[in-house]
C-alpha cells in the first residue's frame, strides 16, 4: 500500500476542504432557491433530496477532512493514531465523491421541471462533467 507522508495529506486535505466548502454552499444555496419554489412538480422532491444530499455530504467532507488537517498540522498536541486518520481520510473521501454525484445529479435533473427536451439537455451536460470528472481523478 501506498504510504503518504503527513504533509501531502495535510495539502490534499485542506484542498478538499476547499471545494467543499464551495460546492457545499453551492448546494445549500440552490436547496434553499428549490424550497422557497412554488411548484409542486414531482422532479421538484427529487431535486430537494438530492440537493439537500449534496450540501450534507460536502459538509461531512469538509469536517472529515478538517479533522485530518488537524492531526497532520506540525505541533499536534495528541498522539496521532493511524486508525483515526484513515477513518477520516475514508469518510472524507467519499462524502466528497457522493457529493459531486448528488449535485452533479440536481444539476443534470434540474431541466425535467420543463420540458423533456431540456431535461434531456441536462441529463447529458450533467453526465458529461460526471464523467470527466472521473477520467480526469482516475
Amino acid at each position: 500500500m501506498l504510504t503518504l507522508s503527513n504533509d501531502y495529506i495535510n495539502a490534499l486535505a485542506t484542498q478538499i476542504i476547499f471545494i467543499s466548502v464551495f460546492l457545499g454552499g453551492f448546494s445549500a444555496t440552490l436547496l434553499v432557491t428549490l424550497l422557497v419554489a412554488d411548484n409542486e412538480h414531482k422532479m421538484m422532491k427529487v431535486l430537494i433530496v438530492s440537493s439537500a444530499s449534496a450540501a450534507i455530504l460536502f459538509i461531512i467532507a469538509t469536517f472529515a477532512m478538517t479533522k485530518l488537517v488537524m492531526v497532520t498540522t506540525p505541533g499536534f498536541p495528541l498522539e496521532i493514531d493511524e486508525n483515526e486518520m484513515i477513518r477520516a481520510r475514508v469518510f472524507g473521501v467519499l462524502a466528497h465523491i457522493g457529493g459531486i454525484l448528488a449535485l452533479m445529479f440536481t444539476i443534470g435533473a434540474s431541466g425535467w421541471l420543463r420540458s423533456r427536451r431540456l431535461g434531456i439537455a441536462t441529463t447529458m451536460l450533467g453526465a458529461t462533467g460526471f464523467i470527466a470528472i472521473i477520467v480526469l481523478f482516475s
